[in-house]
């Protein structure tokens, strides 16, 4: 079924086509759930939510952009959101000192994309969150921290500890 059509459908409300839709898209939605989840099964939590949200909310859609961008950014708010009432954003314990700041840094090469999700999902809830945005969404640090409600300086500290972190995950991994 051509997209506008199936939107339409959708918007009117039948099973079918809202089906029809979600299979369409819960693959790639799922994958991008499970960057900003701990878990299968909040990945799962966020991509049920944001689907209700793209069914509430498809009429607002106005074709400006591919509909898969625009589900895509429902869903990166929902899971935004649902992180935000868990008050993510907190320093994590760790010794930073431990995690050595000039060596070179850790090569992906060899990873293949599951262990570095996993190794991404892994993350802090607020370092994982604001890697993400910057890292694989594009967002500027000074639009990360308008949508989080936190300093740009937060968004800053929270990404180069992420990328710090990870980066010593992928090094002892690759020694294994």
């Amino acid at each position: 079924m051509e997209e506008h059509l199936l939107i339409r459908r959708c918007i009117k409300g039948h099973p079918d086509a809202q089906k029809q839709l979600y299979v369409r898209y819960q693959s790639r939605l799922f994958g991008l759930c499970l960057r900003y989840a701990r878990s299968e099964a909040e990945a799962l939590d966020f991509l049920q939510e944001g689907f209700i949200k793209i069914f509430r909310d498809l009429n607002r859609f106005r074709g400006d952009g591919p509909l898969e961008a625009w589900m895509c950014r429902v869903v990166v708010n929902t899971a935004i959101s649902k992180l935000r009432r868990k008050s993510w954003i907190k320093e994590e314990n760790y010794d930073w000192e431990a995690i050595p700041s000039e060596e070179p840094e850790a090569d992906p090469e060899g990873l293949n994309a599951e262990q570095l999700i996993e190794l991404i999902r892994q993350l802090p809830d607020g370092f994982r969150t604001v890697f993400n945005l910057y890292a694989v969404e594009g967002y500027s640090h000074k639009e990360i921290a308008r949508i989080l409600d936190i300093a740009e300086s937060t968004s800053r500290s929270q990404y180069l500890r992420a990328r710090r972190l990870l980066q010593e995950r992928i090094r002892a991994l690759q020694q294994y």
